[in-house]
């Protein structure tokens, strides 16, 4: 047996006899339990409203002290989003009257007169229905609003931690709209229009026809955009950016739209000049004493290496096994409640892998588990004769 679900309803109207008639045709129906509250004054009927949420109010037209229309202008103004659905109910059809309670918000206009148990009952059932799938409308777009600010914050977050900007360049109107981002990477004002040739302005005369070719070879060929080039930032100087963009197509398979990002590499870019000084400083000491670097193969004979293997080994916290594989992940961080805040975005372990990765070489990491410490390992390998000659 299904349990019956409760409905409260208010009536509004200066005549107990009308009143009487809607608790009648009411409590007569079989599917819900209506909880009745009865007003005669518009006044009245306010009060109950403030104490307690219907969820329905039948309204007769003619009230003690106001009429209906005055009443739902003041019901709207007390509960203003929250108000329940209302049916009005007056003696006799006008026009008039119906079109203006309609305007008013009412869900339904009933003439007395020719209202049926059935046909109310209809309408009861109707208006709270409508009413709830508002409500639901109402708090899903809410919860859409609030998780789409959500994401564009985190988005402006990541854009300024990472250093990443983002732009939508229009194909046909040569025009663009990018984040703010995109524009502090240029070194241009905010709000400035942007065109390709705007952006292209502020790049390096090295590195610009370059750029350029690459740009155009993207588009005729539909092929990604994946380059890196310099700017000249009006406060910052000489930087490295990064373009990384996709094509897109309309139905008639024209290209109409290029979108991507733009990510300030100028730090990469300088850890990759000390690295390869470095290596080249490594040569030099290997090629002046010759006897430095050795190893043993398995029949015990002595080999030259072809590369430089770097061991580092502490007793911090170590890492959690399950974890390990994905260390060298972008934006991957281990669960640690201790350092929760500190730990940065979780890129540096995997521009470490990138760059040595550049080199020909590769890192890993070992770890017997947490609070064990770990060991990285980066193998590179030695630059060839010819490449120490100057």
């Amino acid at each position: 047996m299904m349990t019956q679900q409760h409905r409260t309803v208010l009536i509004i109207s200066k005549f107990a006899e009308d009143r009487e008639i809607y608790r009648h045709y009411l409590q007569a129906e079989s599917r819900y339990i209506y909880n009745i509250s009865e007003a005669e004054s518009g006044t009245d009927g306010l009060l109950s409203c403030r104490l307690k949420k219907p969820d329905i109010i039948l309204l007769d037209f003619s009230l003690a002290d106001i009429n209906g229309l005055d009443f739902l202008a003041n019901l709207s103004e007390q509960m203003a989003n929250s108000r329940p659905p209302v049916i009005m109910i007056t003696g006799q059809g006008n026009e008039s009257v119906a079109v203006k309670a309609i305007k008013s918000g009412v869900y339904d206009y009933l003439v007395r007169d020719e209202t049926t148990p059935e046909f109310l009952l209809q309408a009861v059932q109707s208006a709270i229905e409508n009413a709830e799938l508002c409500q639901k409308v109402k708090a899903t777009e809410e919860q859409s609003k609030e998780a789409l600010q959500k994401s564009e914050e985190q988005l402006r977050f990541l854009q300024q931690a990472a250093n990443v900007g983002f732009w939508d360049w229009n194909l046909v109107t040569n025009t663009a709209t990018c984040s703010d981002k995109y524009y502090e990477l240029h070194g241009l004002e905010l709000g400035t229009p942007i065109s390709y040739e705007i952006s292209l302005a502020s790049v390096l005369e090295q590195d610009k026809k370059r750029l350029d070719k690459h740009v155009r070879q993207a588009l005729e060929q539909g092929t990604k955009l994946n380059i890196e080039f310099r700017i000249l930032h009006p406060v910052w100087g000489v930087r490295w950016l990064a373009a990384i963009g996709q094509i897109f197509y309309n139905s008639q398979g024209r290209s109409y739209r290029m979108m991507g990002m733009v990510l300030d590499i100028s730090e990469r870019k300088k850890v990759e000049e000390e690295l390869q000084q470095s290596q080249r400083f490594t040569q030099q000491i290997i090629e002046t004493v010759p006897g430095l670097v050795y190893i043993y193969d398995l029949n015990e004979q002595l080999t030259k290496k072809n590369y430089v293997e770097i061991r580092i080994t502490d007793t911090g916290k170590g890492i959690d096994p399950d974890f390990l594989p994905h260390i060298f992940e972008r934006f991957s961080q281990a669960v640690n409640s201790t350092t929760r805040g500190k730990d940065g975005l979780g890129l540096g372990l995997s521009i470490v892998h990138h760059l040595v990765e550049l080199h020909g070489g590769n890192v890993n990491a070992f770890s017997a588990g947490v609070g064990l410490g770990a060991t990285f390992t980066v193998v590179l390998p030695l630059l060839e004769d010819e490449k120490m000659r100057v």
